[in-house]
């Protein structure tokens, strides 16, 4: 089985002509793609991550050499005549070729025709249970998807849906918090920060029409909880929560920071006094053990009283 390693298009291509000033022929857009590498899916060597002393016993990756090149090329000067041609063609691999093999690769698990694909994205758009859809395949098809094989169907098919097709995560972000903030009486903001070169994320905060209703009525007592590793890039949730007539916290504001460094934790508490008005009523701020910048609080709220919980009951 070959994957695509590597793709140069037919704009690419003639964009490169354009700024060398050369005098190769452009090619036709019709052509879409100017030059395709296929290596094997065993292509390349693994490279841990990790810092133990143990290696992986078993990697996909075991360095195997077999490649194919293709290439739009000019075989007619004259009547500017192209065709595709292959310009490398290695076959030798370096493991073993066998027909389970070739059958277990996810690309071959998963093979649907039309009419099954549409019967799923029905079931998808149904809302049926991915352990339905995964029998629905295994009984209408020669296929044998694994449920991750699954569960990355319905994933693609969601994706294709929306019109975006495969996106980033922060396409995605941005499209669900303009979605969050269409929601009459909700309040979101993400905050970009160059760090490095690069553009990240290092603060968001959420507040739902509900959240801001139940602090409008119950300003007087803060509690600040702190999450952390919530995820595989080791944001912290910050969240905040009023002190009800019940006696019991109800969250009235969530916010993602990068880190608990003073700028990002000013930036959510400054997104919650611009949302909420009430604050000006606030009398005490209960935080954890886990809050390290006291400061943040004291220069956000210099007139409130700030206690910390000795300790948590859990019920």
């Amino acid at each position: 089985i070959f994957r695509v390693r590597t793709n140069t298009s037919v704009a690419v291509r003639n964009g490169r002509i354009d700024a060398q000033g050369s005098s190769a022929s452009k090619l036709s857009a019709e052509w879409e793609n100017y030059a395709k590498t296929y290596v094997c899916t065993h292509y390349g060597k693994y490279q841990s991550q990790a810092t133990s002393k143990r290696p992986r016993q078993e990697t996909r990756a075991s360095g195997c050499s077999a490649q194919i090149n293709l290439c739009v090329q000019e075989i007619n000067k004259n009547t500017h005549t192209f065709a595709l041609m292959i310009t490398k063609c290695r076959l030798e691999h370096n493991h073993t070729l066998i027909e389970y093999a070739f059958k277990s690769h996810s690309s071959k698990r998963v093979s649907l025709d039309d009419t099954a694909l549409k019967t799923v994205e029905e079931l998808r758009k149904a809302g049926a249970k991915k352990t339905s859809i995964l029998k629905f395949i295994k009984d209408n098809s020669n296929s044998n998807p694994t449920p991750q094989d699954v569960r990355n169907l319905v994933r693609k098919l969601k994706a294709f849906e929306n019109g975006s097709g495969p996106s980033s995560s922060a396409k995605r972000l941005k499209k669900w918090m303009s979605e969050f903030g269409d929601v009459s009486g909700n309040v979101g903001r993400i905050i970009v920060d160059d760090v490095g070169e690069k553009k990240i994320a290092t603060c968001i905060t959420l507040q739902t029409k509900h959240m801001r209703s139940i602090f409008s009525q119950f300003p007087e007592v803060l509690l600040i909880d702190a999450t952390h590793g919530t995820n595989r890039s080791k944001y912290k949730v910050f969240s905040l929560m009023a002190h009800d007539t019940f006696g019991k916290g109800q969250f009235v504001q969530h916010a993602l920071l990068q880190n608990e460094q003073w700028a990002p934790l000013m930036t959510a508490l400054e997104a919650f006094k611009a949302n909420n008005p009430a604050w000006t009523k606030l009398q005490c701020i209960l935080i954890d053990k886990d809050f390290t910048e006291l400061s943040v609080l004291k220069s956000a709220f210099p007139d409130v009283t700030i206690l910390l919980c000795q300790f948590q009951r859990f019920i």
